[in-house]
């Protein structure tokens, strides 16, 4: 449920029509106001000094306290993906909104009350190319994310970087790489001003920015960031970016973390599975887990088989237990969905799409998860961390 600030103005200029409390309603708590605000690049960020003396922060139940009563379980959702390669696909050329089988199109988008997407601007092999290959690349994929989204998505998503109309996907921008500023921190500078704000520097092969965890050599998946790659993490903090650790070595995870936290400020790991469970160098670790926690960041729990286990077939029980071991290790406020859908990869058997979203938050519902546990993974905790993105220029 959203609701409206207080009108105290409007109560005063009609005290003589109606009663006071006619027009009282509840403060909204932060992650609420994030996400009624439409796109994240227009949200202003509430810290816990902006907050009203009689609201929480945040409803952490690591202490046993379930805070919950008033949150209705058949409410929407509202979720957020901070993962979803729908742009990849609209550049590639493979993209119809409208078909049924899609993982996340038109209908499954409204079956799995999905409210917001982060949509990746992510460039096949860009560390074979130039910088200034790659940045074009990032260009067309956005221009062709736009133009499909439009002819296929309308009444459904909205625009990559635009206002979503109400009952629509709201479509944030991020980065899976980030070849194409290796060269010229500026241009990524540029996209943080027109609103993209997640960042992961790396994919699949080590670049001229750090070292990557599916590097298949060795030395240089050991690697951490470069010069290069310093200086572009810090351009993207200074202009008010998130990091994203996913794919990233364990050393170039370990220096953005360390830039992170010496502004005080999270990072994220959008897409990942627990590597306690399923040990690859592409999942978190614990420890990066609880350096996420801490600096208020979120890991995204991915639905990519791959990441979950070692075989060929999975189920939603192993999502939930990946995300179960991110509440234990990291606490509530961490946990978020980031499920990869729509690139590329196979899912749990019996949750082939983003539709299958109610069906985890029911299954997780009968394994005894307060209510707001389940909100704050699907929509609150990303919401807090999305909403200190800044406001396009």
């Amino acid at each position: 449920m959203r609701h409206r600030q207080m009108d105290y103005a409007g109560c005063v200029r009609r005290f003589a029509l109606i009663l006071l409390f006619a027009c009282s309603r509840p403060t909204p708590l932060p992650a609420e106001r994030a996400s009624s605000a439409g796109d994240a690049a227009s949200v202003v960020t509430m810290t816990d000094a902006d907050a009203p003396a009689d609201v929480p922060i945040a409803v952490s139940h690591d202490a046993g306290t379930d805070a919950t009563a008033e949150l209705d379980p058949k409410a929407p959702l509202d979720a957020i993906d901070l993962h979803v390669d729908l742009a990849w696909q609209a550049h590639a050329g493979h993209l119809n909104l409208a078909d049924g089988a899609r993982q996340a199109g038109r209908a499954q988008l409204r079956e799995g009350q999905v409210g917001s997407i982060l949509a990746s601007l992510f460039v096949e092999k860009a560390y074979a190319m130039t910088p200034a290959e790659a940045r074009r690349e990032y260009e067309g994929t956005f221009a062709d994310a736009t133009r499909i989204f439009a002819r296929d998505g309308a009444g459904v998503l909205g625009a990559p970087l635009g206002a979503a109309a109400a009952g629509t996907v709201r479509v944030r921008v991020s980065f899976e790489g980030a070849d194409g500023f290796a060269d010229d921190p500026d241009a990524a500078v540029a996209w943080v001003k027109r609103g993209a704000c997640v960042f992961a520097l790396v994919h699949s092969r080590s670049n001229a920015l750090g070292g990557a965890s599916q590097e298949t050599d060795p030395a240089r998946r050991a690697r951490g960031l470069t010069a290069a790659g310093r200086t572009l993490a810090k351009r993207l903090l200074d202009a008010g970016a998130i990091l994203d650790v996913s794919h990233a070595s364990d050393a170039t995870a370990a220096d953005l973390a360390q830039l992170a936290e010496a502004r005080k400020v999270p990072f994220v790991a959008t897409h990942s599975g627990m590597r306690a469970l399923h040990d690859i160098p592409r999942n978190v670790d614990d420890t990066l887990i609880k350096r996420i926690a801490t600096s208020g960041g979120v890991v995204g729990v991915s639905f990519y088989v791959g990441h979950l286990v070692r075989g060929p077939q999975a189920s939603l029980d192993d999502v939930v237990a990946h995300l179960e071991h991110l509440r234990a290790v990291g606490g509530t406020r961490v946990m978020a969905l980031g499920s990869d859908f729509e690139g590329g990869i196979v899912p749990p058997k019996d949750a082939k799409t983003i539709a299958a979203l109610p069906v985890l938050a029911e299954r997780l519902r009968a394994r005894g998860w307060p209510e707001g546990d389940v909100r704050a993974f699907f929509h609150d905790n990303a919401a807090r961390v999305l909403g200190r993105c800044p406001s396009p220029q």
